[in-house]
């Protein structure tokens, strides 16, 4: 299953005063996060990506609101190679995960 680049806008939730801990690259923090709610209709893959943003990004997947003590993604991205973000052929981030069907998915952007 492919999750489309460039998810609505109207799925989304700004929330800058979450945990920025992902445990993803050199620098821990996301920031200016952007939130998506998404519930898997089935069981099977599923890919995030930012590709063709205007900006260096990075991406994290969580299966509830992290928090300070419980902050472990199920997966994360920094830089892929060859996913072009903000004029760097690399700053676009990507994650395939597999997914249960029903079960909700948070994506941090940002």
């Amino acid at each position: 299953m492919y999750i489309p680049n460039g998810f609505p806008l109207s799925a989304a939730t700004q929330y800058q005063s979450a945990a920025t801990e992902s445990s993803c690259g050199t620098n821990p923090n996301i920031y200016n996060a952007i939130w998506f709610n998404w519930v898997a209709p089935s069981d099977g893959s599923a890919t995030f990506d930012t590709c063709g943003s205007g900006f260096d990004t990075k991406m994290a997947v969580y299966l509830a609101c992290p928090t300070v003590f419980n902050n472990t993604a199920l997966a994360c991205n920094d830089d892929t190679p060859g996913c072009a973000a903000g004029n760097n052929p690399n700053y676009g981030s990507r994650i395939t995960l597999d997914v249960v069907g029903g079960t909700q998915y948070l994506v941090r952007a940002g």
